[in-house]
């Protein structure tokens, strides 16, 4: 008597086209022949098995590799072998029959189980948790492992082998269907940035109430399927219990960042389906940045979709739009109130115009980025995602994130640069990250912020020496910290000690645009704008009685008295101080006026030190400000042999009394020679004095804004 052994071998082909429908499994049986013309019906067989499986592109398995198929031979009702497994592999495998028997049929199913059968009935479930699972960029159009299991693949019967019979085959068709969401976004969603999917349900429902599942639909649970009933009729119908769910959730959390190109995909394994066309198959989305700060939900129904039918796959696209999308956070427009630096208060997204503050459309913008920051605090020892993301350009408006995970807020200064297609700088903006700055009220009536451009406390505090300015140009530089002056030697270390610039990474037009620098000769409004962190000095030495300017043809108008010009630094409705107007400020203060009218007594309290550090303390309905003596940059190139931008009167040596800021007068000295009004605090023996001063255009000094009637 022959011992008979069953043999697999394996093929893969793998298809090349995209089809609507997952192609089917075809396992050949091919009897070998027999030598013995008049067998004995008890003898064992052998049969060879090799199978051919096709497999479109959607149909990839990440566990392919290591799947099998579970093998049942029958003689009539009668079990030959019960679910054998044989491994899909180029390797094959084979089986010794126990059981003689004159003829036999096969089925089988795919992927394998040791404890999914009573019998041939296969006990299975649709989960209706269908996480997607992507490892690595080359996972992200594969099914994941998570569902891979579920999608149950059954033979129908194969013809009888029997001794006259020379092949049989087994056809492995899908029980189930798969659903596919493909996930981009418009180009024009600007603030819709670095956002994943986190989570998804899909369900079906009536035409009027999208929110709401109708449970007549089976779309995952608990199911059974008599494999020999199939193997019989061809009826692929898995039998769901009655504890089936209506709607398949989801988190995605590692899917790819969604773009215009690059989309996240989600696949869906599902029962058969026939939705009415009075009912809609649903797909509701969130997604959420990287930060989990900022994530936005959407609703996406299609109709008449009809049957889904098993083997089936059906694909949708679906493009992320403002207009199909909703956020916690809200697009906080500041589109209407154009200006050269904004404060930002609260967390959330903002957009800015990309306008000047008189209105001018500053043309040819391409893309926007950052190019310094600082925190509160003080040191450079932070990411700018602390700060700021979500940088994006688009319809001359650049939109932005502030606030870090959770939604807290982190106060901090950055500087945003519109550039052009070969990444020149067109313009910049500050935005300026504070507790809301209060208005200030004094004596003469005009209303103040209660902090210089920048500062981050209106306390006395080193946060709140705030930033300076060269006259009449917009863009400020790093002043004091309080630590130290600065030399030639050690030019900009106090601002390179406190910030953080965008040099790495990031193309810019040559290498001196994103750096602290100084041009030691005078120079044009396009080279500042240009170079926005570049500090022009002048090369006239003290001993003329010419200005210094940081032009080399001076414009008078580029501050203004009485309106706020194109590089005015001040925020929306507020602007540069006029002439006179720090100085009546302080001649109507009540404590001021009361030391001028006895000289001989010491400085009074309203000039204190706090540390190491001067400040002007000043009370009006019991409303206290405070205005710090915060050092200059000095313009002169030839400044005691320095090359200029030198951090002085800082607050470490015997000139931190000089408390100096500016005003929009512009002041001519030696003829035609511009300098820039200012205005001085300081002491001399018991005396202390305000008085309004003048000061090299080129110097750099704090700007205290003051409120405008009209914006």
């Amino acid at each position: 008597m022959k011992k008979i052994f069953l043999f697999l071998s394996i093929l893969f082909i793998l298809g090349v086209t995209m089809n609507s429908c997952i192609s089917e499994k075809v396992a050949e049986i091919v009897k070998e022949p027999d030598p013995d013309p008049d067998p004995d019906p008890s003898e064992k067989k052998t049969y060879k098995v090799s199978t051919a499986i096709e497999l479109t592109q959607f149909a990839r398995r990440t566990t392919m590799g290591s799947s099998q198929i579970g093998l049942f031979l029958y003689n009539g009702n009668n079990a030959v072998q019960s679910n054998i497994p044989l491994s899909l592999t180029s390797g094959g495998g084979q089986i010794e029959l126990t059981t003689s028997y004159t003829d036999a049929y096969s089925f089988g199913y795919f992927p394998y189980s040791s404890t999914a059968f009573s019998g041939a009935v296969y006990s299975g479930a649709v989960s209706s948790q269908q996480d997607q699972v992507v490892t690595n960029s080359s996972d992200i159009l594969h099914l994941q492992a998570s569902l891979d299991a579920q999608l149950l693949m059954v033979s129908v019967q194969s013809s009888i082998i029997s001794f006259g019979s020379q092949t049989a085959r087994l056809g492995f068709r899908n029980v189930f269907s798969l659903l596919r969401f493909h996930v981009t976004k418009s180009a024009d969603f600007t603030g819709f940035t670095n956002q994943r999917v986190k989570s998804f349900e899909i369900y079906v429902s009536n035409r009027t109430d999208t929110l709401t599942p109708l449970s007549s639909y089976k779309l995952a649970g608990s199911y059974t399927m008599d494999l020999k009933s199939v193997a019989y009729s061809g009826d692929f119908t898995p039998d769901f219990s009655s504890s089936y769910a209506s709607k398949i959730t989801g988190n995605a959390t590692t899917s790819a960042i969604i773009n215009e190109t690059d989309a996240a995909i989600i696949w869906a394994v599902i029962p058969p389906l026939n939705i009415s066309p009075d009912d809609k198959l649903v797909l509701r989305l969130e997604t959420e940045d990287d930060a989990g700060l900022i994530s936005y939900s959407s609703i996406h129904t299609f109709s008449d979709v009809g049957l889904i039918s098993r083997n089936e796959l059906k694909p949708y696209s679906i493009v992320l739009t403002k207009d199909n999308v909703s956020s916690d956070y809200e697009v906080k427009s500041l589109v209407d109130e154009p200006a050269n630096s904004y404060v930002v208060s609260e967390p959330g997204i903002y957009e800015i115009s990309t306008k000047t503050p008189t209105g001018k459309q500053i043309a040819g913008g391409n893309n926007a980025t950052w190019l310094w920051a600082s925190k509160a605090g003080g040191g450079a020892s932070f990411e700018i995602e602390d700060l700021i993301s979500n940088i994006s350009y688009a319809s001359d408006t650049i939109q932005f994130r502030v606030g870090s995970g959770g939604g807290a807020l982190s106060e901090g200064n950055v500087v945003l640069a519109l550039r052009d297609a070969a990444n020149n700088i067109l313009w910049t903006w500050h935005v300026w990250i504070t507790d809301k700055p209060r208005d200030m009220q004094y004596d003469n009536n005009n209303v103040f912020l209660d902090r210089n451009i920048g500062a981050l406390s209106a306390g006395a505090t080193t946060d709140n020496f705030g930033f300076v300015y060269q006259w009449g140009r917009k863009d400020p530089f790093f002043g004091s910290d309080g630590s130290r002056n600065e030399t030639t030697a050690t030019l900009f270390t106090v601002a390179r000690n406190n910030t953080i610039v965008n040099s790495t990474g990031v193309s810019w037009t040559d290498s001196n645009v994103a750096k602290w620098a100084v041009q030691s000769t005078p120079g044009d409004t396009a080279t500042a704008k240009k170079y926005p962190m570049r500090f022009i000095s002048n090369n006239r030495s003290l001993s003329s009685n010419e200005a210094a300017d940081w032009l080399s043809v001076s414009i008078p108008d580029l501050w203004d008295d009485n309106k706020k010009t194109d590089t005015d630094p001040c925020p929306y409705g507020y602007k540069v101080p006029g002439k006179n107007t720090l100085k009546t400020l302080h001649d109507a203060y009540s404590d001021y006026k009361a030391h001028l009218s006895t000289p001989s007594t010491p400085v009074p309290s309203i000039w204190f030190y706090y540390g190491n550090h001067r400040y002007w303390q000043y009370s009006y309905s019991n409303v206290v400000s405070v205005w710090p003596a915060a050092g200059m940059r000095q313009g002169r190139s030839s400044f005691n042999g320095n090359n200029g931008a030198q951090l002085l009167y800082s607050g470490t040596d015997a000139d931190d009394g000089k408390c100096i800021y500016w005003t929009s007068s512009p002041i001519k000295i030696g003829g035609s020679t511009l300098s820039g009004g200012s205005h001085r605090i300081y002491t001399s023996g018991n005396m202390l004095y305000s008085e309004d001063d003048y000061g090299d255009n080129a110097d750099a000094y704090p700007v205290r804004c003051v409120k405008m009637a009209n914006p």
